[in-house]
């Protein structure tokens, strides 16, 4: 498991064992009249050590605040008006700032609609398809999120309007799609529990008005994924995910991928136990292999990839590597903690990439938003 580089996206591992649902509107029936106050904060310290050379690093010092309006006239509608600030230390003023709204519709208990503009989300999908530092350099997503849960199976399918075309101009249209669903094959009374999931990823970049030479492709990735989750004594769970990546790009001639097909496994076993039950404490605890060939994801990390984000000449078809990942977390009713630290053993070039991030989160949801 990667790609936990905050705690929005802290719980993945966890949430691809029980129901994939991103959606962060309030499910409570209950209505109000008026309009309540949503607060989330997030202080992080993150800092990259990469000597990879299909990767630099990066140090993030900073905060976000997405201070959020809320407003339910009934149980099937729900309203979010807000405003996302990330500043960064170094950057004078504010790095990004964004509006966001969005309408939730949910016309059933076990679907729901969101169309309008969100928080960034890793639509809990790990590294090798979408990276973790999206969540520093992309601050929101547009379009829409339909998401369903029922006992046995969860999916979520959305779409994100990532630039608008300018017609007449090298300034063409770029959005990304994707949906994905989890499917419970086996469940005991225990909480032993054998799950299938599967992903399939869109970005495309172009459009239909132009009159001027440019790329117009769409490139393609997907997952699938055998999952097992056996509960140890007393509390203790081990996760064993089998992933199986792939990677097209059917574009000829001048593009941007550099090969046209890939693929890449990422077997990792994933150890998850509680310190302390009284104040919360937890400990998630990652080793895994990455074997890629020809692998290219246009929202995933560079690490897990066969070419480099900033040597155009460099690439490697074989890519092979063993990561380990140790989040130690607490949770509170309001509060979150989390020291995070990854490693990544390039087999290939004898590199140790390591990368160490400190989160505190704070989250104090109205009334009609606290599940």
């Amino acid at each position: 498991m990667t790609g936990l580089c905050c705690l929005q996206h802290a719980q993945s591992h966890t949430l691809t064992c029980t129901a994939i649902n991103s959606d962060t509107t309030p499910s409570s029936s209950t209505t109000t009249n008026g309009a309540l106050l949503d607060i989330d904060a997030t202080t992080y310290f993150r800092d990259a050590e990469y000597l990879s050379p299909f990767c630099t690093g990066s140090t993030y010092p900073g905060f976000r605040l997405t201070p959020t309006l809320l407003y339910q006239p009934d149980s099937q509608f729900t309203i979010q008006a807000g405003i996302m600030l990330n500043c960064i230390a170094g950057v004078h003023g504010i790095y990004q700032w964004a509006p966001t709204l969005s309408i939730q519709y949910r016309p059933t208990p076990w679907i729901s609609l969101a169309i309008g503009s969100f928080s960034t989300s890793s639509h809990h999908l790990e590294s090798p398809l979408i990276s973790s530092e999206r969540w520093f350099t992309t601050p929101t997503e547009g379009g829409f999120r339909l998401t369903t849960g029922l006992k046995r199976w969860q999916s979520e399918t959305w779409l994100d309007w990532e630039h608008f075309l300018v017609p007449w101009t090298e300034d063409q249209e770029i959005f990304n799609a994707g949906t994905v669903h989890q499917l419970t094959l086996f469940h005991s009374h225990t909480d032993n529990q054998l799950f299938l999931q599967g992903a399939y990823l869109v970005r495309h970049h172009g459009g239909e008005l132009t009159t001027l030479n440019t790329i117009i492709e769409t490139i393609y990735n997907q997952m699938v994924s055998l999952n097992l989750r056996h509960t140890l004594a007393p509390s203790d769970t081990i996760l064993i995910k089998l992933p199986i990546y792939f990677f097209q790009n059917p574009l000829d001639g001048i593009r941007s991928t550099h090969y046209q097909d890939g693929w890449g496994i990422h077997p990792q076993i994933t150890l998850t136990t509680p310190l302390s039950t009284k104040n919360n404490w937890s400990l998630v605890s990652t080793l895994g292999f990455w074997r890629g060939h020809q692998w290219e994801a246009p929202l995933g990390d560079y690490l897990f990839q066969s070419v480099s984000m900033y040597r155009p000449d460099a690439f490697d078809p074989s890519r092979r590597m063993i990561t380990f990942g140790a989040y130690l977390t607490q949770k509170k009713p309001q509060f979150q903690f989390q020291l995070e630290t990854q490693l990544f053993y390039d087999i290939e070039y004898h590199n140790l990439d390591l990368l160490v991030g400190l989160y505190l989160k704070f989250h104090h949801p109205p009334p009609l938003a606290r599940r």
